[in-house]
């Protein structure tokens, strides 16, 4: 079984995906590990807005996909977001893989999936999360999370990400308190 999160910035994909993980005994495959370095995207001149699908490295994910699928065995990728290198790192996946990422409904992502979800989060809530997460985990200041936030988050999720809503077989948002009872009784009924 194989069920997509998508969503944009801060809308709880991560931990969503982590939740159900624990339920159904899943492999989370997150879709942050798949960006260009540091170095690819210099070389490439591809810029640093990770809310454009230009920096997202499609031919390493689909490889790396079809492998897991076939195989359950993959060196997968693992990005780090603080120096923009990526490691690789064996996994073994469960029956059931849950993709999850910003770009998990885009038309590019091009996979057979039995469920499609995707986090409709009001851009106030992302924001507070965003800044919490981002001052935490990787030592940013609070105004430049602002001004990324304004410049390249809020225009590249209004062109590339909200559009993906549309490919979803459940939107959920902040109100859901259940998400992942509901998660469940989706499975259930496309078991």
């Amino acid at each position: 079984m194989l069920i997509l999160i998508g969503g944009p910035s801060a809308s709880g994909k991560s931990t969503l995906a982590k939740k159900l993980a624990k339920k159904i005994n899943a492999t989370v495959i997150e879709m942050d590990n798949f960006f260009y370095t540091k170095v690819e995207r210099t070389d490439l001149d591809l810029g640093k807005n990770y809310d454009d699908p230009k920096v997202f490295n499609w031919e390493l994910f689909h490889s790396t996909i079809e492998k897991i699928l076939i195989d359950k065995k993959v060196n997968m990728p693992i990005y780090n977001k603080k120096n923009g290198t990526r490691k690789f790192k064996e996994v073994t996946a469960n029956e059931v893989i849950i993709v999850e990422g910003i770009w998990a409904l885009n038309k590019r992502t091009k996979l057979n999936t039995n469920l499609k979800i995707f986090l409709d989060v009001k851009s106030n809530v992302r924001l507070e999360r965003r800044l919490s997460r981002d001052t935490w985990s990787f030592d940013r200041r609070r105004n430049k999370i602002i001004k990324n936030w304004v410049a390249d988050v809020l225009p590249s999720e209004k062109r590339y990400i909200l559009p993906d809503k549309k490919r979803a077989d459940v939107i959920i948002n902040e109100k859901e308190k259940e998400p992942i009872n509901l998660i469940l009784k989706l499975i259930k009924n496309k078991s």
